[in-house]
């Protein structure tokens, strides 16, 4: 697994380094402008529904797959003709976004220009298409990762990333906004033949595979369960569309860069962990070994809080000089610098909880437990729209950045009580926490080193080859201070493991030091 989530965890590094730079591009090109609060109100809802789609194909497919593996041309067969029905799926999708993108745009774009309103409809129908396209690479991943290919999809996912930059740099201008959400749609369309070139020879799309129709038809049944499931990673972006604009011009925009930082930063701590670990899940659920289940499950979920702390404090103590070296140029000015600044320190706080949830739900999915995933989707979806609407009448937009904050801990709360319900001292056990004390000790050992460097950095007229230069001394002073006093001097286990992991296969590729013994 760990080897296997190295190699995922590198690619998706540089699939974080381009969204990294489409987020650039897009800063330099639009700021935090009325073209901006355009673009963000068009795809909220397709983004949100395309979302919903990937994060089911991605959670429950997996599973479905790895039931239908032992016979291979039954598993041949459910893959086409689920693959077939949701062909016709997205032709559906594609077709009543494309009616209904006046007025999707009349109800959250009511303070739009009548100019704006007309560049947000049309964005609105292309991200449609992307929502439909993304429901055949979704299924298409899922074939890959069922049997245990975890490059490809990763890799695939740079597409869109390069189409939205080559769109934005060669006709933003021009075009605006459009020019984005066209790159966004021709890069999914590309992925789907580089995805089929594998999968192609195990998909069966003759009339044979209407034989399992029941199996496609129950899994299809139980979509509704998994669509309510997937709200509680989606729908943040829409609420924070009904919200947002009602507190101020540009906290929408300020939200959006925000979430695009923690998403990035998490995506690639948890990228490798998340695809590894649901077949393995799968199957020990389909062999009836819940307690291996349970202890993979709790093991990974304390892997991701280790690796996923250092950047949480890291980004959240230097929000403002961060945002500064990354956005601010070109139509992205000062306040908008403090505007996102504001609010990341407050949602990062949400960030490693998030991650957890990730890994617990893969869980869940595994197990089929799908009316508590569907219920704590629901209640994830109510708890953020009114601590939201609570909080933003008093704080602002900051309000909002507490609320994804507060959601986040307490549907990891009622996730982890749903998975070891009836198992509860395998989750209150000694090591989890040992692990807990340990790691709020090393946190704050770190975040004491990030605070002594955050005061170096005063300058606000600051170069950008300086700040740098600073930032990065101190990112790599405040990581080595917490890797190691997490190895040598806590000795956090999840750490050490993939510390002697790497080490050894370091070690092994150098014949000169063939007489190094790994650590026990």
């Amino acid at each position: 697994m760990i080897g296997s989530s190295i190699l995922v965890s590198s690619l998706t590094l540089i699939a974080g380094l381009m969204s990294f730079l489409n987020q650039l591009v897009i800063a330099r090109l639009f700021g935090a402008s009325v073209d901006m609060e355009t673009y963000l109100i068009a795809i909220s809802i397709p983004l949100f529904v395309s979302g919903v789609l990937s994060a089911v194909l991605s959670y429950s497919l997996v599973p479905a797959l790895v039931a239908h593996k032992a016979d291979p041309a039954t598993y041949r067969r459910f893959a086409g003709l689920l693959l077939l029905s949701l062909v016709v799926v997205a032709m559906v999708i594609a077709c009543a976004g494309f009616v209904a993108a006046p007025v999707q745009v009349g109800i959250l774009g009511g303070s739009l220009s009548a100019r704006a309103r007309a560049d947000a409809i049309q964005i609105a129908r292309i991200s449609w298409l992307t929502a439909a396209l993304t429901l055949v690479v979704g299924h298409l991943n899922a074939m890959h990762n069922a049997a245990r290919i975890f490059l490809m999809p990763v890799a695939v996912s740079i597409l869109p990333l390069v189409g939205m930059i080559v769109g934005g740099l060669a006709f933003g201008s021009a075009h605006g906004p459009l020019a984005i959400a066209w790159g966004m749609s021709a890069g999914y369309l590309l992925a789907i033949p580089a995805l089929l070139l594998r999968s192609l020879p195990t998909l069966d799309l003759s009339t044979h595979c209407l034989r399992l129709w029941k199996d496609v038809t129950g899994y299809l049944i139980r979509a509704p369960l998994m669509l309510l499931a997937m709200l509680c990673f989606t729908v943040y972006q829409s609420i924070d569309a009904y919200w947002a604009p009602q507190v101020g011009t540009g906290n929408l925009a300020y939200l959006g860069y925000a979430q695009r930082i923690l998403v990035g930063i998490g995506t690639l701590v948890i990228a490798g962990p998340s695809a590894v670990l649901l077949p393995r899940l799968a199957e020990a659920h389909a062999e009836g070994r819940n307690i291996d289940l349970l202890h993979d499950t709790a093991r990974t979920v304390r892997t991701v809080i280790a690796f996923a702390t250092p950047p949480a404090i890291f980004v959240s103590l230097l929000a403002e000089p961060l945002v500064r070296l990354c956005f601010e140029r070109g139509a992205f000015e000062h306040q908008a610098t403090l505007g996102v600044a504001g609010v990341l320190p407050l949602m990062m706080l949400g960030m490693v909880m998030m991650l957890c949830v990730v890994i617990l739900f893969r869980a869940l999915f595994s197990r089929h437990d799908l009316t508590r995933a569907a219920l704590l989707g629901i209640l994830a979806t109510v708890i953020y729209f009114a601590i939201s609407g609570f909080l933003c009448q008093r704080w602002g937009v900051k309000g909002i950045a507490i609320a994804y904050a507060l959601s986040w801990w307490l549907v990891l709360v009622l996730a982890a009580l749903s998975l070891w319900r009836g198992h509860m001292g395998l989750l209150l056990c000694k090591e989890n926490r040992v692990f807990a004390k340990r790691l709020v000790l090393i946190a704050l050992v770190m975040a004491i080193v990030v605070i002594s460097g955050r005061y170096w950095i005063n300058a606000p007229k600051m170069g950008s080859e300086v700040l740098l230069l600073q930032l990065a001394l101190i990112a790599v002073l405040a990581c080595l201070t917490y890797f190691t006093v997490a190895i040598r001097i806590l000795k956090i286990d999840e750490v050490c493991i993939i510390y002697d992991f790497l080490f050894r296969n370091i070690v092994s590729h150098m014949p000169q030091c063939n007489s190094w013994t790994p650590r026990h």
